[in-house]
């Protein structure tokens, strides 16, 4: 019979077992290391209150740092997103203090110049060495590759005319390749 069971067991008239010197020894040992463990679980259970609390408000955006033993990973991940968010929102108001790059008037036309109705656009930034082209090629995009492709093309006749050989590797799609993206180049109103 465990320590628990005899502290339980009666006699026959209902009147509780008695237990020895030794067994209320164990017993209280026994209850002061649950004492214990509770009071382990309650520091715990209030450090993960502070922890979820140090959430909150880093959401909110009034935090401003805490102890380490209060930082989770949850978080390092609502300031990392609050980072995240504020470099977005940044980069939002330095596109509006930017000149609009056109217009859109009633009919959903774009228009360059001054507005003929309030509609401004404003043009995202590109990386440095990159250009927006369309999903689908132009008919001048088109033409523009083609006539690539064919001067490299009488080039590489006029080389092999020159020197006997032929060229080991053709400029033809680099070339269509540049005179398609010059192809697309706003060309203003």
């Amino acid at each position: 019979m465990t320590l628990i069971e005899q502290l339980r067991a009666q006699n026959e008239d209902g009147s509780l077992v008695e237990i020895t010197e030794a067994e209320q020894s164990e017993a209280a040992d026994l209850l002061e290391s649950q004492a214990t463990r509770i009071a382990e679980l309650e520091a715990e259970l209030e450090r993960e209150r502070v922890r979820l609390a140090a959430c909150g408000s880093a959401a909110l955006g009034y935090f401003e740092g805490c102890k380490d033993e209060y930082r989770s990973a949850s978080l390092d991940d609502v300031l990392r997103l609050r980072d995240e968010l504020a470099a977005l929102r940044k980069r939002i108001d330095e596109q509006e203090k930017a000149e609009p790059v056109g217009y859109i008037d009633e009919n959903l036309n774009l228009r360059m110049g001054k507005p003929r109705t309030p509609g401004p656009l404003y043009a995202h930034p590109v990386p440095a060495g990159m250009v927006l082209v369309p999903v689908e090629p132009t008919v001048e995009m088109i033409n523009a590759g083609e006539e690539a492709v064919f001067q490299s093309r009488r080039r590489d006749v006029e080389f092999k005319a020159k020197t006997g050989e032929v060229p080991n590797i053709s400029s033809a799609p680099n070339m269509a390749y540049k005179a398609m993206l010059a192809a697309v180049e706003y060309k203003h109103e």
